[in-house]
């Protein structure tokens, strides 16, 4: 559920804020990103499962979420959010048709 969520607000946000030219740009760079995290994160969630236990994966994941989620707080709150939605959107370019 939390997966969801976050996907739905943060590419919202992250189209609302980003130019129409480069969104192409910055959604692949977004997804490279995610796909080598979770390349990662299931290489250290494994040796971390052999190491400890089954159960360490989910311990470790808890205080990473919890500081990951410390550290953004004051970047995804209510007033940018809503500076972000008060701004009107980013008109796309588009050249004049030839007669």
């Amino acid at each position: 559920m939390h997966g969801g969520l976050w996907n739905l607000v943060a590419n919202s946000l992250r189209q609302r804020l980003t130019p129409p030219t480069l969104q192409g740009r910055v959604s692949s760079a977004t997804m490279f990103v995610a796909a080598g995290g979770n390349c990662v994160g299931a290489l250290l969630g494994g040796l971390l499962a052999a190491r400890f236990g089954i159960t360490a994966p989910y311990w470790v994941g808890l205080v990473v979420a919890i500081g990951v989620s410390a550290a953004t707080w004051r970047v995804f709150n209510r007033d940018a959010v809503a500076r972000a939605s008060a701004d009107e959107p980013p008109v796309e370019q588009r050249p004049a048709p030839v007669p």
